[in-house]
């Protein structure tokens, strides 16, 4: 089965084959590309993600937990290890990349973890990244 197909929700075509993971007519390279592991095309998605291209989030998610980033036991609190009551919202956080008069303003779409017992809010893996892609994609010029 594969963790995502090109269409009105994606831009990339990636399946598992008998040798690893595919990005099937990668538009970045222009032919398939062939990775042996779930880290390794983690990491070719995020150049997606860098360029703006639409990469869906369950895609992330099952790559995420096949590299060992993400469990399916429910999600404990890191402050009070509460498992019972951690809501998650999905929200665009935005924060500064770079310092003093070169510093900018970015965002991402993340889901942030919040525990009602205590308070404390968290993001995951998937945060990571999608900070990291923004900051590809300004870099790269397109903020």
């Amino acid at each position: 089965m594969s963790y995502c197909r090109a269409g009105e929700d994606s831009d990339v075509y990636v399946y598992p084959s008998g040798n690893g993971i595919v990005c099937c007519s990668c538009p970045m390279i222009g032919e398939d590309l062939a990775v042996t592991s779930a880290l390794n095309m983690l990491t070719h998605l995020q150049g997606h993600m860098s360029r703006g291209d639409k990469v869906p989030r369950a895609a992330l998610e099952r790559l995420l937990r096949e590299a060992g980033f993400l469990g399916d036991a429910p999600l404990t609190c890191p402050n009070c290890c509460c498992t019972a009551s951690v809501e998650t919202t999905a929200v665009v956080q935005c924060f500064t990349y770079g310092l003093g008069a070169a510093a900018v303003e970015l965002s991402a779409d993340v889901l942030v973890h919040r525990c009602t017992s205590c308070g404390e809010e968290y993001t995951d893996a998937y945060g990571e990244i999608a900070r990291d892609a923004a900051v590809r994609k300004h870099l790269a010029g397109g903020t």
